[in-house]
């Protein structure tokens, strides 16, 4: 039997646990210990080695029926700050204290499915072999799930937790690449002889000036996050650095908004050429794909085990397209095709983080009755 309080207790045991990325080694081992204390054999990728305090947890709790495994996942890692960590119950919401990030995002899915596994141990409902997948680096750029050990991996279907409602499971998320300008110019003193410089601020200024970023329609986005440049307000900076990003449900569209930024930064560096400084202002660009497209049709039998599950405890579900990138578009892209479960994390990557507690009892509930109904579901597929 799923139970409420277990779910919010563990929640709040292992979210205490600080997990930055690259630096999971504590988490990682409570989640061990966990893993086995309810029957899973549990195994360390090499992903990241030498990059990070741990790989990848990859255990399996075997089955009492035949058929495909079916793959679980979260990720372990939080963003910061993380120091001041602490929280209370408001209402049906466990809330920060406003000092650290909640950390619902994502060891929420990971309570979730150690709910799950519990309640399997507990009740002895038949079942599949299950693969669990707990991923370090992920608030990074996804690297767990990059540089996972996909040989060890055997499931062809995937269910992920790391999104909002249970209910609205999602079933696309853009194609992501990073973008990264640096503009060259030259320094001088800008209280003596600033004419002897050229300001790369400046000409960085004009390009962003007629770059769109943003919204740019309902399936593509763009955003130039950092800039980076300058020594000291005397001195003409001869170097500045813009990154940024492109986001696109649409690959067309993608390339399309990546031409355009380049385009921005290409037009302001030629624009400020002249005699006077041969070879400058000079460009450097580097364009980085992040990660793939992912796609899942409506009519796709994890969408059918989802429904059905939910119309077991008398819910009803609504697909729903993301903005963002997690392990399953990794997973989809390693053919492991994966929909993405809430959890009932809310106003993730804040201070002001909170997690739905309702929400989160009734993942537990769907991811658990999803696994009751895939070995029957599969046979009728």
């Amino acid at each position: 039997m799923i139970k409420r309080e277990r779910v919010i207790r563990t929640f709040i045991e292992i979210a205490r646990i600080p997990g930055l990325s690259r630096k999971e080694g504590r988490i990682a081992e409570e989640l061990c210990r966990r893993l086995k204390k309810l029957g899973v054999r549990v195994r360390f990728d090499q992903g990241l080695k030498g990059e990070g305090e741990v790989g990848n947890i990859i255990g399996c709790l075997p089955g009492n029926l035949p058929g495909p495994p079916l793959l679980l996942n979260a990720h372990m890692d939080t963003v910061g700050p993380v120091d001041h960590w602490g929280c209370r119950r408001s209402g049906k919401y466990l809330v920060t204290e406003g000092r650290s990030i909640l950390g619902a995002d994502n060891r929420s899915g990971v309570a979730v499915i150690l709910e799950t596994l519990a309640h399997l141990q507990e009740s002895r409902v038949l079942h599949p072999d299950l693969e669990i997948v707990i991923t370090v680096a992920e608030e990074i750029g996804l690297l767990g799930a990059k540089s996972l050990d996909y040989k060890m991996i055997r499931s062809r279907l995937g269910i992920v937790l790391d999104a909002d409602s249970p209910l609205e499971p999602v079933i696309a998320a853009p194609e992501a690449y990073r973008l990264n300008f640096k503009v060259h110019g030259k320094t001088a003193h800008a209280g003596v002889s600033p004419e002897r410089g050229l300001n790369a601020i400046s000409i960085a200024a004009r390009a962003i000036s007629k770059i769109k970023i943003g919204r740019i329609d309902f399936e593509t986005t763009a955003n130039l996050g950092i800039i980076q440049g300058g020594t000291a307000t005397n001195i003409v900076p001869d170097l500045v650095e813009v990154r940024g990003e492109a986001r696109s449900h649409n690959r067309k569209k993608i390339q399309a908004q990546i031409a355009q930024m380049r385009s921005g930064f290409q037009k302001a560096v030629e624009q400020a050429r002249s005699r006077k400084f041969p070879g400058l202002p000079r460009l450097e660009e580097e364009i980085v794909f992040d990660y793939p497209l992912m796609k899942i049709p409506e009519r796709h039998f994890l969408l059918k085990l989802i429904r059905a599950a939910a119309k077991e405890l008398g819910k009803e579900t609504t697909p729903k397209v993301g903005g963002g990138g997690s392990d399953a578009n990794i997973f989809n892209a390693h053919k492991i095709e994966s929909v993405i479960l809430g959890s009932g994390m809310q106003q993730v990557h804040t201070v002001e983080e909170k997690l739905d507690l309702d929400r989160l009892h009734l993942s537990a509930r769907m991811l658990a009755k999803i696994v009751e109904l895939y070995p029957s579901m599969l046979k009728r597929k």
